[in-house]
């Protein structure tokens, strides 16, 4: 998964949610190495949706986590919650990262490797 001035994705992650509880809230973990190159800004989100090319569930936060940046490899883990997932049916989730370069600045790149997304549901009680 790269951003270079652009979004960089991989393919989504398939969830089915089960049917013991009428809905269920989502912890999503992203753990992932990254490095970058430019002055950014750097950040990576969560694609969540009701199909594999769609981002149409709502997310907390509701907006690109930020990186810092970093010219040697680091790493990070950041996570997002899905709420109120119905039971039974199939989500999909993908980070997605982001170098947001404005044009005229120069170029700026993000560049992740061991990418690790994993989700935990949790029945929802309200």
């Amino acid at each position: 998964m790269d951003g270079v001035g652009m979004y960089g994705k991989v393919d989504p992650f398939p969830v089915t949610v089960p049917t013991d509880a009428a809905a269920y809230d989502a912890l999503v973990t992203i753990t992932f190495r990254y490095r970058t190159k430019g002055r950014g800004p750097f950040t990576l989100d969560l694609s969540a949706g009701t199909r594999a090319d769609a981002h149409d569930l709502t997310t907390r936060p509701s907006v690109p986590w930020p990186l810092a940046p970093s010219t040697a490899t680091d790493s990070s883990s950041v996570q997002f919650v899905v709420p109120a997932l119905k039971a039974g049916k199939t989500y999909f989730f993908a980070p997605t990262a982001d170098t947001g370069t404005p044009r005229g600045v120069g170029s700026s790149r993000l560049s992740t490797s061991g990418v690790v997304l994993t989700v935990q549901l949790t029945p929802r009680t309200t």
